[in-house]
């Protein structure tokens, strides 16, 4: 059994036991292994794709307290242990820009083919004193043709914000022979409550044929707030013989984020069949968010981030 060969345990759902066969868990990435330029953060938001010998993860990270946000990758083998990582961050902030943006965040790497990754990603500034929002971001496009090892900001990718939405956010992006299809975190408002910022999100759909310049209806909010989760964001979307399987994470009113899976037959109208319930492990026992899905044959790999947003590591959910 691969969960008794990894030392992991298992996942339930919506309070039923489902069996190991179903639904194992175990951390791959935190403080006790992580590269230098990842010491001090471990892994926020991972984002992965398979290799001839296991998974190329990337995940946004730190290498020590009050640094910008960088981005970089740990290669893992099939039974998810770290054998290497890159040398340094392969994306960060170039030393010319203002030291007031934060960083780089919630990357997602899609196979663009002969040999093109796309890396689609967050840059968050802080915003000018007496702000009506915590911070300023916008998702950007970077293109690497060497694997991984060098990208390059392409500066005509675009996706227009809707009127009622304040910005956009984190994405998820699907390729195939149909073209490139997008579920994005969409923005729409914040407050503050107890002293501390919070937002009110959703996720939304877009759709293009190169990946570079996106288009969208009127009507695409593929999934909204429900049951009193007004935060319902960082979309990691997987195309089935049936429709699509949604894993994100919400919060209501602040409170620490659940994962959750929705389903659909369309790319949007989501309707949500199941939380993913948090395990016990001390990485991962307060929070669990940012899920980035990989389809395999027989099962989905769900990657996600544990405690503090990741700072305390990342994992893996096998569902068969």
């Amino acid at each position: 059994m691969l969960c008794s060969a990894l030392g992991i345990g298992c996942l339930f759902s919506m309070g039923v036991a489902l069996k190991p066969a179903d639904y194992q868990f175990g951390q791959v990435l935190g403080t006790h292994n992580a590269p230098g330029w990842a010491s001090a953060y471990a892994a926020m938001a991972p984002s992965a794709i398979e290799t001839d010998t296991g998974y190329r993860l990337w995940v946004n990270s730190k290498s020590r307290d009050g640094e910008p946000w960088h981005i970089g990758w740990v290669d893992l083998d099939r039974r998810f242990r770290v054998v290497g990582h890159s040398d340094g961050p392969v994306l960060a902030l170039a030393a010319h820009q203002p030291t007031v943006v934060r960083g780089l965040a919630f990357p997602e790497i899609v196979d663009a083919g002969n040999g093109v990754l796309h890396m689609y990603y967050i840059e968050f500034e802080q915003p000018p004193e007496n702000s009506t929002e915590p911070f300023y971001g916008g998702p950007h496009l970077a293109i690497s043709t060497d694997g991984g090892t060098t990208w390059d900001e392409h500066d005509a990718f675009n996706i227009a914000k809707h009127a009622d939405v304040s910005q956009n956010g984190s994405m998820s992006v699907l390729r195939d022979r149909d073209g490139w299809q997008m579920w994005y975190s969409a923005l729409l408002s914040y407050y503050v409550q107890d002293g501390r910022w919070n937002s009110v999100v959703d996720i939304r759909y877009a759709e293009s044929e190169d990946g570079i310049t996106w288009t969208q209806s009127a009507s695409n909010v593929a999934i909204a707030s429900f049951d009193g989760f007004d935060k319902v964001a960082k979309p990691s979307v997987v195309k089935t013989n049936e429709g699509y399987r949604l894993f994100f994470c919400a919060s209501s009113q602040g409170t620490p984020y659940q994962m959750f899976e929705a389903q659909s037959r369309t790319p949007t109208g989501f309707h949500v069949v199941r939380e993913i319930k948090r395990p016990s492990d001390p990485w991962c026992s307060e929070m669990i968010c940012y899920p980035n899905v990989l389809k395999q044959r027989g099962r989905l790999l769900v990657f996600f981030s544990g405690n503090g947003f990741g700072r305390d590591g990342c994992g893996v959910i096998i569902i068969r």
